[in-house]
């Protein structure tokens, strides 16, 4: 039966009678949430909607993640095979525009979507009359199901089809924490690794409540040292409070003192020391995210952190060398990755057992792959390596979302697309702030060619790590396929000379300075990745980097050949 309400766009019939979109009389499939935001933007054509706006109307009364509505409008996308956004069109940092022209095919019904702003109670957004009933219908069974998770896991959110919705109210905010690098106050001072180590696995324990945004490791340890001034901190974090903490070592005795500062104003929220032996400090760890998170949340939900907890290794020198191996990974340098995986070999061969040490040698195994630190560079044989530590990570420790991360990345690289997804989505829905799952879900977007959506993840991950060299190189690497090179051009500068030997970043940047014309920068460019990969060819990058679709292979390797790159 022909739609009596709705709207024809194109080849699309939006109908409003069944709650449908429609192409040649034919149902397709799109999710109730995702009709919600394609109606809401079919309806308000032509003009700029600011994604809170949507998120408002379409999740009235629920918190969701910036990631529910990228993925509605992925989904909308793909049904309407709008690649060249001829119909939703992407405002950077704003919002949506439905640029397609519209014509109403009678008068419409209700928008069921768009919230009465006016609720007596000041409770947030309510729907009035039928209306909220013919939403109740399909928002019930998500709002039970949150109920239900809030109630059971003491506060845990439902994930539900990959994203998550929790049931707040909706004047409740996220609160933004920076966990600042620990004061090593042992005797022997070379021993940061393990003050930063400690500091570091007390923030990704905090991160696991999700009622809390915790600032990324790379900005929040620019922060070392005596003289910090937490109020500055804040403002440069955007942080609200600063958790600052020194580590004492002596012999098999640890002290850990801990404070939790307002940004604002500097004053002390909650301090407390632990003295204790050194194999009792994951218990210190557990127990100051817990009242860290107990400061904000109306209760320290102790069920829910145990559920998502890591394990302890059996062997604390395992643990050591991990910590150890993570600090030499983050040089991003061929000498860090041979340490990183030295060291994590090492931990496994005293705990085999141990799930970190195992993740650890995966994501070094996957800098050799990746990069031109030896022979090993895009073999399939260290590929495979990295996949079966990754693999045996997650199966030694389910609940380790930064495996199940890294198990994404080397899905990514292997070309299986579909599982990398599907592992990064595991990784968030148990650690919604893991960086590796934020980045490598970026790099699966970016790889699969939806390079609009991969920016607005990466902005989105700049926002709780705005200092992190590798959002530089992201972000150039996706205005670069975007064509938007005076974009790329001073990300590109600004990674190469920051990170001077990371490949990519002169790759970009010669690409960009080359199509902006910019010859000699471009030819600078071109001989400073020469400089760090002598053996360098167009052909051997193409066959490594696992773009889904070939046409986006041959167009970046033909802006590589372009700009001077030997061709191989």
């Amino acid at each position: 039966m022909a739609a009596r309400a709705g709207y024809r766009f194109g080849e699309f019939v939006l109908n409003l009678d069944r709650g449908c979109l429609q192409k040649a009389g034919a149902d397709l499939a799109l999710r109730p949430k995702s009709f919600d935001v394609l109606r809401y933007l079919v309806e308000r054509a032509g003009r700029l909607v600011p994604k809170d706006e949507v998120v408002a109307a379409v999740w009235p009364n629920v918190i969701v993640s910036d990631d529910a509505l990228t993925q509605c409008v992925r989904d909308i996308r793909k049904v309407l095979s709008d690649d060249g956004e001829r119909f939703i069109r992407t405002v950077q940092r704003r919002g949506y525009m439905f640029a397609a022209e519209t014509t109403p095919l009678a008068a419409a019904a209700p928008d069921v979507s768009q919230p009465d702003r006016t609720s007596p109670d000041g409770a947030g957004p309510t729907l009035k009359g039928w209306t909220a009933m013919i939403a109740g219908s399909r928002r019930g069974l998500t709002a039970a199901l949150a109920v239900l998770a809030l109630l059971v896991g003491g506060g845990v959110a439902v994930w539900a089809l990959g994203w998550f919705e929790r049931r707040l109210p909706v004047t409740d905010t996220r609160l933004t924490i920076a966990v600042l690098p620990f004061a090593n106050l042992s005797d022997n001072r070379s021993e940061d690794w393990l003050s930063d180590g400690i500091a570091e696995d007390i923030m990704t324990a905090v991160s696991r409540f999700r009622d809390l945004t915790v600032i990324g490791r790379n900005s929040s340890f620019r922060y070392r040292g005596d003289g910090v001034d937490v109020r500055q901190v804040g403002k440069e974090l955007k942080a609200h409070y600063v958790l600052q903490g020194s580590v004492r070592r002596s012999g098999d005795r640890l002290r850990i003192t801990v404070q939790l500062l307002d940004a604002q104003t500097g004053g002390h929220r909650w301090a407390e020391s632990y003295d204790r032996p050194f194999a009792g400090v994951f218990s210190i760890q557990d127990e100051v995210a817990n009242k860290v998170a107990g400061q904000f949340v109306g209760h320290a939900r102790e069920a829910a952190a145990a559920r998502l907890r890591t394990r302890a290794p059996e062997h604390l020198e395992s643990y050591e060398l991990v910590l150890r191996g993570r600090k030499a990974f983050r040089t991003f340098s061929r000498e860090g990755s041979i340490e990183a995986r030295a060291l994590a070999e090492r931990a496994i061969a005293i705990d085999p057992t141990y799930a970190p040490a195992w993740e650890l040698r995966a994501i070094a195994l996957m800098q050799f792959y990746i990069h031109p630190y030896d022979k090993d560079q895009g073999t399939p044989g260290i590929l495979q390596l990295a996949h079966t530590a990754a693999e045996k990570a997650v199966s030694l420790d389910p609940n380790f979302a930064t495996a199940h991360a890294t198990l994404g990345f080397t899905h990514l690289w292997s070309r299986q697309h579909e599982a990398g997804l599907a592992s990064l989505r595991k990784a968030l829905s148990i650690n919604p702030n893991d960086v590796t799952a934020r980045s490598s879900y970026g790099d699966a977007l970016y790889f699969a060619g939806s390079y609009r959506e991969a920016l607005e993840i990466w902005e989105r991950y700049e926002q709780v790590d705005p200092f992190t060299v590798l959002l530089l190189a992201f972000r150039a690497k996706a205005h670069v396929m975007l064509g938007e090179f005076d974009r790329a051009l001073p990300l590109s500068r600004s990674c190469a000379e920051r990170a001077p030997k990371l490949v990519g970043c002169s790759v970009n940047r010669a690409i960009a300075a080359n199509e902006l014309g910019f010859p000699e920068e471009a030819r600078a460019a071109v001989r400073q990745v020469l400089d760090i990969d002598r053996q360098f060819t167009v052909q051997r990058l193409k066959r490594i980097y696992p773009f889904r679709k070939e046409a986006d292979a041959d167009r970046f390797a033909e802006l590589m050949r372009r700009a001077g790159l030997p061709s191989g």
